[in-house]
């Protein structure tokens, strides 16, 4: 073989190997393997944050877009979950969003929700908290 045709025989058998991409998603508490690797999901040692998970509430098709994401708290075996609770279909926009605030001390959270929701004004007129937790 000539010393000019090296690179691109090189080149064509990089070309050819196959690629192989995986995504693999882990809760806290799970773990993967496959021959030599290994990889787990855990929360920090030490730590007092909640691990904190994102997904797509409300999905446009015709943009294929992400229009609004709720976040997924967990501590321990607790979990609260801040979404849109007043979504509007016809701007495609959240009128009101709940919200988790953790207590390490307490080892949950509050979940702030709507109790009362204007349709008119489109807003919330009284909120009202909620405990998850041990």
């Amino acid at each position: 073989m000539d010393l000019r045709t090296l690179p691109l025989a090189l080149c064509c058998a990089l070309t050819a190997l196959p690629l192989q991409a995986e995504t693999i998603f882990l809760q806290e508490g799970e773990q993967w393997r496959r021959g030599d690797v290994q990889v787990w999901c855990e929360r920090p040692r030490g730590s007092e944050q909640p691990v904190v998970l994102s997904e797509c509430q409300h999905w446009d098709d015709f943009r294929d877009d992400c229009l609004f994401q709720r976040r997924i708290h967990r501590a321990g075996g607790v979990e609260c979950v801040e979404e849109c609770q007043h979504w509007d279909d016809f701007s495609g926009s959240c009128h009101f969003e709940t919200r988790c605030e953790y207590r390490p001390g307490q080892g949950g959270f509050v979940r702030t929700e709507c109790a009362r929701f204007d349709d008119f004004r489109e807003t919330c007129r009284d909120t009202r908290e909620v405990w998850i937790g041990p």
